[in-house]
C-alpha cells in the first residue's frame, strides 16, 4: 500500500486513515 500523500503523517492527518478502512 503506497499512499500518494508525501507521508503517511500526511495521509493520516487528511482523515485517510477513515478512507483507507
Amino acid at each position: 500500500m503506497s499512499p500518494a500523500f508525501s507521508s503517511w503523517s500526511d495521509f493520516f492527518a487528511m482523515g485517510g486513515y477513515a478512507f483507507f478502512v
